[in-house]
């Protein structure tokens, strides 16, 4: 099984790694600090240098029938060769980190300002997007909703994570932020992303480990989606 290192330390940004299973041009690591497409958050990209090659990473997913994150090359790697060192490119990544932290503080003010669930979210390394059940998202709350992200964000607070019992994880009764309960029933222990002070969800996805590193957010797009239906864009500029 391989060690998913950004589970718990998102800043690893180059790691050694032996090649345990490959086929054509794709390979599967020992342990991996690119994160795999999941959750709304995209895989990562970078490089993988092994016996004086450097071979691109395309994509990094989960094999459905296996079940096993397969790291898609840009060419084969020879039988040979049977480990190497991996580096995140980290301007996609920490782009990826900023704006899905402030997807976690701008539910957090929607929770307490309206009282609404996210019904899904796609991060990307230069905007972040969410969606909300919500039947009115006016002007006035746009701006109530960016106003107060902003001043929680510059509060500086500390982001951490939690890996918990699934039982001891479900007594909280706002981890699951999402309207449909997205954790698989497999799963016996639950990570969970703590903004110390402010917000505490369930989340499998990479973030920064203090909202000061978010910046300011701006929302940029707003869109009706039907009946109980809110969708709005951020950027976050540093």
């Amino acid at each position: 099984m391989t060690n998913f290192l950004f589970q718990k330390d998102a800043y690893v940004k180059e790691f050694d790694a032996r090649i345990v299973e490959r086929e054509g041009t794709e390979v599967v690591l020992d342990q991996t600090a690119f994160y795999y497409t999941s959750g709304g958050q995209p895989h990562d990209t970078g490089t993988f240098h092994a016996n004086g090659i450097t071979y691109e990473i395309q994509d990094v997913y989960r094999h459905k029938p296996t079940g096993k994150i397969r790291h898609q090359l840009n060419q084969p790697i020879p039988e040979e060769i049977t480990s190497g060192h991996g580096k995140v490119n980290w301007e996609r990544r920490y782009g990826h980190m900023r704006h899905h932290t402030a997807l976690h503080m701008i539910s957090r003010v929607a929770l307490d300002e309206f009282q609404c669930l996210v019904t899904g979210s796609q991060v990307y390394a230069d905007r972040g997007r969410i969606d909300f059940a919500l039947e009115d998202l006016s002007e006035e709350r746009l701006r109530l909703l960016e106003e107060k992200t902003n001043e929680a964000n510059a509060k500086a607070y500390p982001v951490t994570i939690q890996f918990l019992p699934r039982e001891e994880a479900l007594k909280n009764p706002e981890l699951i932020r999402t309207q449909i309960n997205l954790v698989p029933e497999s799963a016996t222990i639950i990570r969970c992303v703590e903004i110390k002070g402010f917000d505490f969800q369930a989340c499998g996805g990479t973030h920064v480990g203090n909202t000061r590193e978010i910046g300011r957010i701006q929302i940029t797009k707003y869109e009706n989606k039907g009946v109980g239906k809110k969708r709005l864009e951020l950027t976050a500029t540093p």
